[in-house]
């Protein structure tokens, strides 16, 4: 693994902490998952959350963001671009239905977080292996898939490391 590097410093001296490769896709999930607020700084809401049967999807972490936008967030263990056009389904499936985003958040956070969730920014998070092309801002050849300018990718090994070291 190359790329960001982790080090115990103390008592005058820093000592790199090597990285761990996780196994399955489903294992880092479960770590962010039980991590995403220090991790990501999103209240996780909901793991595997379907989409019903004629979407036919599971959206791999819900959450919401310190802003009270809701965010999505997918993994992807290996080289695998079509995450972000699952993302951006997955991101427009949310915000055709947000009544059932907006019953989720009492059941989990209350009812005061609910009615300050922001809809005008909603997040897609792509926590996966490799880098992927630039989108263009705007949206993708007239469908309702868009880039959203809250969309990141950040990469599995970050994420990895800063969990074994926690």
């Amino acid at each position: 693994m190359s790329g960001l590097k982790l080090f115990n410093v103390g008592a005058g001296a820093a000592e790199e902490i090597p990285a761990r490769a996780v196994e399955r896709e489903r294992c880092l999930q479960e770590l962010v998952e039980q991590h995403m607020e220090a991790f990501l700084g999103v209240r996780f809401l909901a793991s595997e959350y379907s989409t019903g049967p004629r979407y036919g999807g599971r959206i791999d972490s819900l959450g919401l963001d310190e802003n009270g936008a809701p965010v999505i967030v997918e993994y992807k263990r290996g080289q695998d671009a079509g995450v972000i056009n699952q993302g951006l389904f997955y991101l427009s499936w949310l915000i055709d239905h947000k009544a059932e985003f907006q019953q989720l958040v009492p059941e989990r956070l209350g009812a005061v977080e609910a009615a300050q969730v922001l809809w005008s920014d909603p997040r897609l998070i792509s926590i996966a292996e490799c880098p992927f092309l630039n989108l263009p801002n705007g949206s993708s050849g007239g469908s309702n898939l868009a880039w959203w300018p809250g969309l990141t990718g950040l990469y599995a090994d970050g994420v990895v490391r800063a969990a074994v070291t926690g």
